[in-house]
């Protein structure tokens, strides 16, 4: 079965637009948590938590359609540094009470919990594509995510937003390059000469005049460019390995919960014994009471007696 690549087939047909989103930049950790949600998290960002004033690791998880007429449910949730207890931020616009945004949900217009809801699901599908191509098994994704008009708008415009700001940076950096260029340029080639309709001469620009790309400028670029990318490799693998880190803290945290509660069973079990022994010997005490230790004598021999005729019984 093939249902996460043909779910992300329909909502390709939103065309080149979807390439801004800035999927590469996608961060994902396993989750074991929640059963009943995807088996895996995306990174979506940092939020301060009032009261300890710390700061927390929000992620995304996925809750795929369990029959086709539900919709696929996306959930923002956080868990806390030091205890490992999940805080969940359903029901509040997350996506403008955190911090700092992820960038693979860092759009440069206005957060929405709607765009960014949209983002996720298309990131969901596009790993779980990728993940059933790679494998060559079914994948998590049973029941397709309904693509409707919702979903595709939303998408849409959240990745116009990247295209606008991707178009921008370039258009920034050749103004950027052109302004360098020509500032020193003769004015005759920055103001171009109109002639007089009657006049046939054609004004050639000297060629010493026109302007050389300057190498300098573009290696500084070029340097700060290889700078950033390895920056943001960088911060990648931190992010893995913190995710890792407090997965594996979590997954601690959950054990020592399930030890500690064992261990309260155990001693209200002790508590409960010593209170059932003191019971047996006050019973025991009132039998021999006002007894001769003759008496007593032979009672324990009649009790001897019974055990074994019982056991041979």
């Amino acid at each position: 079965m093939t249902v996460a690549n043909d779910n992300l087939a329909e909502i390709q047909t939103l065309g080149a637009l979807l390439n801004y989103a800035p999927y590469d930049e996608v961060v994902k950790s396993p989750q074991t948590y929640d059963p009943s949600a995807i088996s895996f998290k995306i990174h979506f960002g940092q939020i301060i938590d009032k009261q300890s004033k710390t700061q927390q690791e929000v992620w995304v998880l996925l809750y795929p359609p369990n029959n086709e007429r539900r919709h696929a449910e996306v959930r923002f949730h956080s868990s806390h540094p030091d205890t490992g207890a999940l805080v969940w931020h359903d029901e509040s616009n997350i996506s403008t009470t955190v911090s700092a945004l992820a960038k693979a949900f860092r759009n440069p217009k206005k957060a929405t919990k709607s765009k960014h809801a949209a983002l996720a699901k298309y990131y969901y599908l596009m790993a779980l594509a990728a993940e059933e191509t790679e494998t060559g098994r079914a994948s998590e994704l049973k029941i397709p995510i309904p693509i409707n008009q919702t979903l595709s708008e939303n998408l849409k415009v959240v990745c116009r937003e990247f295209k606008e700001e991707a178009e921008g940076l370039q258009s920034d950096t050749l103004e950027d390059g052109d302004s360098s260029d020509l500032s020193d340029a003769p004015e005759d080639l920055l103001k171009p000469t109109q002639q007089p309709v009657e006049s046939v001469s054609i004004v050639t620009p000297n060629p010493s005049h026109i302007p050389t790309l300057d190498s300098q400028r573009v290696d500084t670029l070029l340097a700060a460019r290889n700078e950033k990318l390895q920056l943001q490799s960088s911060n990648n693998n931190l992010m893995n390995e913190k995710t890792k880190l407090e997965t594996a803290r979590q997954e601690i945290a959950e054990k020592l919960e399930l030890v500690d509660g064992e261990l309260q069973r155990m001693e209200q079990q002790l508590r409960a014994n010593d209170e059932e022994r003191a019971s047996i010997e006050i019973r025991r005490r009132q039998v021999l009471e006002g007894m001769s230790a003759a008496e007593a004598f032979e009672l324990g021999g009649l009790m001897e007696r019974e055990v074994k005729r019982r056991k041979l019984d």
